[in-house]
């Protein structure tokens, strides 16, 4: 009989792509989503459960017979509690192996959010299941989600990151290594960070898009106060305004830089390179 791969956040842009790779294979996917959440996948070999936090009957019948399992927890200041749920539960079910996706700097002595993505690894690592923890820099679809909408209207996006670099990594790649450590062997034990293949600045970044769309782009480096009220006009928490601004700082101070070659050496394919990123997303920012 087929093993069974549970994964949560299985709705999002990685879950979903890791759904997409693990089709390809022969292993039973369980599909954990929020009740109000749909999804478009259609298989034999997709199954698909309500997995509800404040619920914990739903989360215990979500990991009813799961062998491997894709931990993939909400940006949320409960973070690491809902992170240990999941944990507790793959323990009470018997599950043989974990992939969690957490976070490049992910250290309980950090700033949250990466303080939350440390305690959540150490309660992996600390569970007795074999595991491996994923740790990506920042996605490159972040410049889609957030800054389109003031690229179409205004031609420019606003950030306190000066002339920081990134190593922005492109999430299918990041879905795409996800899918070669739950099903090959060989990765029990071990942490990657994940990378695409070089760091950029906003600046340099503006640029890329400006080639993609055909006209100009700017990165407008505002100060953090400025930041700060945005968010805040936007109807983030406090928690979540506090989180990004941390996140900022990360970018601007370089601590987001390093570049890892983990992507190649376990898929066998480079990751995508943010040029190829923005040509291929071109009409997001039009």
């Amino acid at each position: 009989m087929a093993e069974i791969i549970l994964i949560t956040g299985a709705t999002g842009q990685i879950g979903s792509g890791l759904v997409t790779h693990l089709l390809k294979t022969p292993f039973k996917i369980r599909m954990a989503v929020h009740k109000n959440k749909n999804t478009d996948l259609r298989s034999a070999n997709i199954e698909t459960v309500e997995l509800d936090y404040s619920r914990p009957e739903t989360v215990a019948v979500a990991f009813q017979g799961v062998d491997r399992a894709f931990l993939l927890v909400p940006f949320s200041d409960r973070l690491a509690e809902m992170n240990q749920i999941l944990v507790d539960a793959a323990k009470r079910a018997g599950v043989k192996f974990i992939v969690r996706l957490s976070a490049l700097g992910a250290d309980p002595k950090n700033p949250i959010p990466g303080k939350w993505h440390g305690e959540a690894d150490n309660q992996v690592m600390k569970s007795g299941i074999p595991f491996t923890i994923l740790r990506p820099s920042f996605f490159m679809q972040n410049l889609v989600n957030f800054s389109a909408g003031s690229i179409k209207a205004q031609g420019a996006f606003y950030q306190p990151t000066g002339n920081g670099r990134v190593s922005y990594i492109d999430a299918r790649d990041i879905a795409a290594m996800a899918a070669v450590v739950l099903t090959k062997p060989g990765h029990e034990g071990k942490i990657y960070d994940l990378t695409g293949p070089r760091a950029i600045t906003n600046q340099e970044a503006a640029d890329i898009i400006s080639r993609a769309i055909g006209k100009k782009v700017a990165y407008v480096d505002i100060p953090e106060e400025a930041a700060w009220q945005n968010l805040k006009k936007m109807g983030m928490p406090e928690w979540q305004v506090e989180a990004m601004m941390n996140l900022m700082a990360v970018q601007k101070n370089g601590y987001a830089s390093s570049i890892s070659p983990a992507v190649e050496q376990i898929t066998g394919r480079k990751p995508r390179d943010f040029e190829e990123f923005a040509r291929e997303f071109a009409g997001a920012w039009k």
